[in-house]
C-alpha cells in the first residue's frame, strides 16, 4: 500500500492540487474579466449618456439658431416689403404731383386760349360800342 501511496496517490494528489489551483486561477481570472467587463459596460453607458446629452444640446442649439435665422429673415423681408411699399407710395405721389402739374399747365393754356377767344370777341364788340358812343357824342 505504501507503494500505491507513493506511486499513485501522491502524484494524483499533486495533480489534483495543481488542477484545483488552475481552476481557482481560472475562476479568479474570470471574476477579474467579469469586473472589467462590468466596468467597461458602465463606462460605455456613461459615454453614451454623455454623447446623447451633447447631441441633444447641439440639436437644441441648432433649432434655436434656426429660429433666430428665420426671425431675422422674416424681419428683413418685412423691412424690404415696407421699403418697397414706401418707394411705391413715393413714386405714386411724385407721378400724381407731375400729373397735377401737367393738368394745371394744360388747363391754364386752355383757359388762356378760351379767354383770348372770348376777350377778342368781347373786346371787339365793346370797342365797337364805345367807338359808336364816342362818335355820337362828337356829333
Amino acid at each position: 500500500m505504501a507503494v500505491l501511496w507513493k506511486l499513485l496517490y501522491q502524484p494524483l494528489k499533486t495533480l489534483m492540487a495543481e488542477r484545483a489551483q488552475r481552476i481557482a486561477q481560472g475562476l479568479d481570472y474570470s471574476k477579474e474579466m467579469e469586473s472589467a467587463k462590468n466596468a467597461w459596460t458602465q463606462t460605455e453607458a456613461q459615454m453614451l449618456n454623455r454623447a446623447q446629452t451633447e447631441t441633444q444640446k447641439i440639436i437644441t442649439a441648432a433649432q434655436a439658431r434656426a429660429k433666430e435665422i428665420e426671425s431675422e429673415a422674416r424681419a428683413d423681408a418685412q423691412k424690404q416689403i415696407q421699403d418697397l411699399v414706401e418707394m411705391g407710395k413715393q413714386t405714386i405721389l411724385r407721378q400724381q404731383k407731375q400729373a397735377e402739374e401737367e393738368l394745371e399747365t394744360k388747363i391754364t393754356n386752355l383757359v388762356s386760349i378760351v379767354a383770348e377767344k372770348f376777350l377778342e370777341k368781347k373786346v371787339t364788340a365793346e370797342s365797337d360800342e364805345q367807338l359808336i358812343k364816342k362818335i355820337f357824342k362828337s356829333v
